[in-house]
């Protein structure tokens, strides 16, 4: 069991305890004779089902995190390649700016230069900025 899903079962474990217990002696105090009923219904079923949703609540989004980081690490990875290959020269601007775009789903060419400039790759980022006032100098 993680840290996370740790986190979450002592919270719903907490506040099912906390109702079961206020409800139960609120009932007491009242004069309620049947208050011992909210003990075995709050201890024995209740707190056992939110204990359940709360775990497949937390399976659920570790399966999407996991999917989503194997997703992101995938792609980090092509993006890696891409940038070597560029770096390289085995790959043109165009076809690098193309297959970027394609990658990471970008609008433009300066969403792509943007996102390679957040990636912290400076090299990289030099040499399209170098590339890009070559092309405007020979325009």
């Amino acid at each position: 069991m993680d840290t996370e899903n740790a986190d979450l079962t002592t919270m719903v474990a907490t506040v099912v305890s906390m109702v079961t217990l206020a409800l139960g002696f609120s009932l007491l105090a009242l004069n309620v004779s049947s208050f011992w009923v909210v003990f075995p219904i709050g201890f024995g079923a209740v707190l056992p089902i939110a204990m359940n949703v709360a775990e497949d609540y937390e399976e659920s989004n570790r399966e999407d995190s996991e999917e989503s980081e194997e997703e992101s690490n995938r792609k980090e990875n092509a993006l890696e390649e891409l940038k070597r290959k560029f770096v390289d020269d085995e790959i043109s601007e165009e076809e690098f700016d193309r297959r970027v775009e394609k990658l990471v789903g970008t609008e433009t060419v300066e969403d792509a230069k943007e996102y390679v400039e957040r990636s912290g790759d400076e090299t990289t980022s030099e040499k399209i900025d170098k590339r890009a006032e070559f092309e405007k100098e020979t325009d």
